[in-house]
């Protein structure tokens, strides 16, 4: 009975993989022209300031959570001195209308696996991530790919990241404040994706046998693909949504924070007030 499910099982993953997955997941299942016109929303590149001809896209690895492995081998590789736990990881490329591009991985948790030698690593391929990308594209990412970021401009993208805060410095300035502000307002659709495959597909969002872990980079592709298929956009243009970009970047040229003067002009972060 077990062969029989497991026969079942393959046969069925096959097929969606080359119905679904080939059409609806991958580098090569869109035209970037299409990409661009369908799945670049209008407020990422205003707020950017970005050419017709450029995209924009948020990277993020998330985490699937599995069971400890009899192998030690693969348990080791699967641990996670961060999470404590074993994991995988798939490593999402997100359009900012919440289009999943591509999912590359499965990565292990072991520590040459962070987000930056992640990236590091698809940046060295000629295919893939660097023949669809372009010169002048926008790549969106949070501060754990900081170690990644020259290898990144050598291709000559423009990465978006939050701005990292100098040791010597006690908080931002208004204008770095602003950046990461604007920033922050494009990559919470990496999260949002991740929470709807993990919301939709309750097997991402528990722990997963490791019988499954030969399968489970095909399972997740066809949850990204099914997603990509059947869900709307997570972020869609409207009129409400380009006055706000609009207010956005009128304040952005702003140099001066009048409640931070106010504060260091009256010393208020020195003085403690005894409540009744």
């Amino acid at each position: 009975m077990q062969a029989r499910v497991s026969d079942i099982v393959e046969k069925v993953t096959k097929t969606l993989e080359e119905i679904i997955v080939r059409k609806y997941l991958g580098y090569t299942h869109i035209p970037r022209n299409d990409f661009i016109s369908r799945h670049t929303s209008r407020f990422s590149q205003t707020l950017l300031n970005s050419s017709p001809q450029s995209t924009t896209v948020i990277l993020d690895g998330t985490y699937l959570y599995i069971q400890k492995s009899s192998n030690f081998e693969l348990q080791k590789m699967t641990f996670s001195l961060h999470k404590f736990r074993n994991l995988v990881k798939p490593m999402m490329i997100i359009s900012t209308t919440g289009y999943i591009l591509d999912v590359e991985g499965l990565y292990f948790a072991d520590n040459d696996n962070n987000d930056a030698n992640i990236f590091k690593s698809m940046l060295e391929e000629e295919e893939g991530f660097n023949k669809f990308f372009q010169e002048g594209d926008n790549i969106v990412l949070d501060r754990g790919f900081r170690d990644c970021i020259a290898e990144i401009e050598e291709r000559n993208y423009i990465v978006l990241m939050p701005s990292l805060l100098d040791k010597k410095k006690k908080q931002f300035t208004t204008s770095e404040g602003n950046q990461s502000r604007r920033v922050t307002m494009i990559r919470w659709l990496v999260e949002a994706v991740n929470g709807r495959i993990k919301n939709v597909f309750k097997f991402f969002d528990s722990t997963i046998p490791i019988t499954y872990h030969t399968k489970l980079w095909s399972f997740f592709r066809i949850a990204c693909a099914i997603s990509n298929l059947f869900f709307p956009p997570l972020f869609m243009d409207n009129d409400e949504q380009d006055q706000i970009v609009g207010n956005c970047l009128e304040r952005m040229s702003l140099n001066t924070n009048p409640l931070q003067e106010k504060i260091e002009e009256e010393q208020i972060e020195k003085k403690t007030h005894l409540l009744n």
